[in-house]
């Protein structure tokens, strides 16, 4: 075998390794090494032209070091140095040492200790595919050219044929994704948190990328906020400008269309890091319209320079539209939960709530071995409020008193309307000894709330303790109800607390007189009801003989009263 046939041989046999897989991982990687083995060079770099962005990007190598391949990462073609010649030419350019050698690649050169270099273009039907860079400890012989096109060429080939099945793979891949998430939609369509959780874990699949943040609009706040979030590091996020004005996400919301973070767009500085700290360099923000409203903005990031194509683009528009929409419908149904689930005066959440609320605080109180305290507190004489100044006059009353509550009380303690004129109030983490202290300051505070035309107002309060009174939910919320009822039998504007179970009969004797106080505050709201419709009675007697009474003493026409 002649010497030209056995480089001939060397490259059909390289080209085949290269060609054998249409999996683009693996073509980069039999690049490598084939072209480091034809050239006879330790250190080969591969890079993949991103026509779109103007940048080479570096894809699979051998032997660089790091500090090479971070400055190899992303290589303009105007930029000097030995690819743009590639990209002027598209043909092969060796370097010597001792040549004129400027850009990227004369650090390169230098830090590898080099003697030579060699810059191969893959181009394929006048398209520039990528480049081939090669660095040498010696000599590098292109032997023959026209050998080495034809093999540069036909690896472009396999990489673009790779490229193509790859993005179809991708596609595929991305479409399934996205079905499977407008699928998902439809189940969980009325979550607002798995709306947002499955949105995000979509977002980065589509757009290839760890990072992603979803960002909300609020009622009454000017500011958008952060409700979901992927990749960050947390200790980053106080810079995240969360405004709608000079930033990338308002910047989409106020025009309703995808922005993209390019260079001098946006001060990376308003953005959070990626974990680790890194700086994002690309960042892409599709706006969330649903039913004609703006919702908010869903936003990936990237540590690389344009990472994000306009294929990627197209998949996320498709996302945030049927996201749009699901965001939509589960906050609408979340806002209707919420209103069902407080009360309209107040604010406060409900009695039903109340229920489940406690009984997971016992639970938690166990776990952990704190205490927890049960309040019950009732309006004095609300019904006489009401019947003298009419019901307006007491809603103002128990609204009023619902604020002192919440603002007397700590941001842990759990407030509820627990009926017509009494509160309940769950108090984690508050043991027996404290509680007292906490409800007397309560007591007096509400007896100065000033509320015009009424004088005075009081409650009357019953409280019990976890675990010292019981560890049954119910019975503990049983013992506060009748330490409520004897506070107001003595007198009301009080607080009572339940005894602790003791052998013997003082407990006993604590809850017969309590039962007893319970049937007489509940014998003088009867009557008082009764007298309500007692004089309700009365009150259409006299309109009826009122009426009578005017029947007698009207005049016909033909009639003329006696002088």
């Amino acid at each position: 075998m002649t010497t030209e046939q056995a480089i001939q041989t060397k490259h059909l046999n390289a080209l085949a390794e290269i060609m054998s897989s249409l999996r683009l991982k693996d073509v980069l990687d039999a690049a490598v090494v084939q072209f480091a083995q034809l050239s006879q060079a330790n250190k080969v770099a591969v890079f993949l032209a991103d026509n779109q962005s103007k940048n080479f990007r570096l894809m699979a190598s051998k032997g660089y070091s790091e500090l090479s391949l971070q400055q190899m990462k992303l290589v303009p073609f105007n930029g000097d140095g030995i690819l743009a010649d590639v990209v002027n030419d598209r043909k092969p350019t060796v370097l010597k040492l001792g040549s004129h050698i400027n850009g990227f690649n004369k650090a390169v050169f230098e830090r590898e200790h080099s003697v030579n270099q060699a810059a191969l273009p893959l181009a394929t039907a006048d398209l520039l595919i990528g480049a081939i860079l090669i660095d040498s400890n010696g000599l590098i012989l292109l032997d023959d050219i026209e050998i080495w096109r034809l093999t540069t060429n036909l690896s472009a080939i396999a990489i673009a044929n790779a490229i193509i099945f790859g993005r179809s793979e991708y596609e595929r891949e991305r479409l399934n994704t996205l079905y499977k998430i407008l699928s998902a939609f439809q189940v969980s369509a009325l979550n607002l948190n798995q709306v947002l959780q499955k949105t995000a874990d979509a977002a980065l699949v589509l757009a290839n990328t760890p990072y992603c943040a979803i960002l909300l609009c609020e009622k009454d706040k000017p500011d958008l906020s952060l409700a979901a979030f992927k990749g960050f590091d947390g200790s980053s996020l106080i810079n995240f400008d969360l405004s709608v004005s000079n930033t990338l996400a308002g910047c989409a919301l106020a025009e309703g269309k995808t922005k993209q973070l390019g260079k001098n767009e946006q001060n990376v500085s308003v953005l959070p890091k990626a974990m680790g700290g890194e700086t994002f360099r690309s960042a892409v923000a599709l706006p969330l319209i649903g039913e004609g409203k703006k919702i908010g903005v869903l936003e990936v990031f990237s540590i690389d320079d344009g990472a994000f194509q306009s294929e990627q683009l197209e998949l996320l528009e498709a996302l945030v539209v049927e996201a749009s929409s699901a965001v939509a419908l589960s906050q609408k149904h979340e806002t209707a939960i919420a209103q069902m689930k407080h009360d309209p005066h107040t604010g406060l959440l409900n009695r039903f709530y109340f229920q489940s609320a406690l009984k997971a605080e016992i639970e938690r109180s166990n776990r952990h071995n704190h205490q927890l305290s049960l309040l019950l507190i009732d309006i004095d004489y609300l019904s006489r409020v009401n019947d003298r100044f009419g019901e307006e006059k007491g809603d103002e009353v128990i609204a009023k008193i619902a604020k002192v509550i919440q603002s007397t009380l700590r941001e842990i303690d759990l407030v509820y309307r627990f009926g017509g004129e009494e509160f309940a109030v769950v108090l984690p983490e508050t043991p027996r000894k404290d509680i007292g202290i906490v409800l007397e300051r309560l007591r007096e505070k509400i007896n100065k709330l000033a509320v015009s035309d009424i004088g005075t107002i009081s409650v009357s309060m019953g409280v019990s303790t976890y675990p010292d009174h019981s560890r049954d939910a119910k019975e503990l919320e049983d013992l506060a109800e009748l330490a409520l009822y004897l506070a107001k039998y003595q007198g009301r504007d009080r607080v009572i607390e339940a005894p602790i179970p003791t052998v013997g009969g003082d407990t006993n004797t604590w809850i017969e007189l309590a039962k007893y106080a319970k049937q007489a505050v509940s014998a003088e709201r009867r009557e008082r009801a009764k007298s309500h419709l007692s004089s309700s009675a009365d009150y259409a007697n006299w309109l009826l003989k009122m009426k009578n009474s005017s029947k007698k003493n009207i005049v016909k026409k033909d009639q003329v009263p006696l002088p």
